[in-house]
């Protein structure tokens, strides 16, 4: 039977009372995230500053922060093709780490929506046996995205360079317009893209897809979704401005900017999080025709 968006949100709310622990993979997450950022700051230190530091007998501790800037931008502008290697290789890592986490949250939230309960093993192995292929998606969906830098290619050619800009304004005006305008097209292109393809990791997390089936599998779910796909799309939307006009109403008392910037980071960890992942997984479950958890189910068990 297809479920409304109000019965999968109310669901949905039961299975994450029950199953607490689906927030455990975004915890990990975050926390990971912290090492790798440390790790990869250490080494990049090793790699491009400190010999440059070395070959030029400075001492950072006497240098003040405006001539260490100095320093530091001297000695990065000849490795600039190597930081961008290493930016890259950062990327890919984190990329890596969040597919696996995002598939074993993906995993735990099938398993309570089907059977009641999930536990950490459900996150251990669906993150392993789906990690490489939602890393090789994400790519493809990046890529995806990247191509839509094609609507910003008038405005570029039509800035032209700079001494052509200074020698007529106008025309510096009329590219740059261009330009934004190339702009908003690929904000909402990125859009789109986001929308259409937000059944793919579910797709193949679920399906055990590879990373082609799941983006065909995905599209098609959601065109043959469309109106509870935006509907539950426009509600974690509702939830996201709620949350942030409430943090810009709190900037103005300090102590409780402080209070809400932590009781924020806890209610997306804890909360937000593993619901939209919940919400999202019980839709494609539901609309795929799988066996779901009843509420009858969850009423007898409380």
């Amino acid at each position: 039977m297809t479920e409304d968006i109000t019965t999968i949100v109310h669901k949905g709310f039961s299975t994450w009372k029950r199953n607490l622990a689906i927030c455990v993979p975004f915890i990990m997450e975050v926390l990971m995230t912290f090492v790798l950022f440390f790790i990869f700051t250490v080494v990049f230190v090793m790699l491009f500053i400190l010999p440059g530091v070395s070959a030029n007998n400075l001492d950072l501790e006497q240098l003040s922060p405006e001539e260490f800037l100095a320093v530091t931008s001297s000695l990065l502008s000849g490795s600039v093709w190597s930081i961008v290697a290493f930016g890259i290789v950062f990327i890919l890592i984190y990329m890596f780490l969040q597919s696996f986490f995002m598939a074993g949250a993906i995993g735990m939230s099938k398993e309570a929506s089907q059977r009641g309960d999930t536990s950490l093993r459900d996150m251990s192995a669906y993150g392993m046996r789906n990690v490489v292929s939602l890393f090789l998606a994400k790519i493809l969906i990046l890529l995806l995205s990247l191509a839509g830098i094609v609507f910003t290619i008038p405005g570029i050619l039509s800035i032209g360079d700079l001494g052509t800009l200074l020698n007529d304004p106008q025309q510096a005006i009329a590219g740059t317009s261009v330009l934004l305008f190339g702009l908003l097209i690929w904000g909402f292109y990125l859009l789109a893209i986001s929308i259409v393809l937000i059944f793919v990791q579910y797709a193949l997390v679920i399906e055990n897809l590879d990373p082609v089936s799941a983006i065909e599998k995905g599209v098609a779910v959601f065109m043959s979704n469309k109106s509870g796909a935006l509907s539950l799309w426009l509600l974690l939307m509702v939830i996201a401005v709620v949350m942030q006009l409430f943090g810009e109403i709190a900037g103005y008392i300090d102590v409780v900017a402080q209070v809400w910037s932590l009781t924020n980071i806890m209610l997306t960890l804890l909360m937000v999080q593993p619901l939209t992942t919940i919400w999202w997984t019980r839709l494609y479950l539901n609309r795929n025709g799988k066996k779901l958890y009843s509420l009858d189910d969850y009423i007898l068990d409380h």
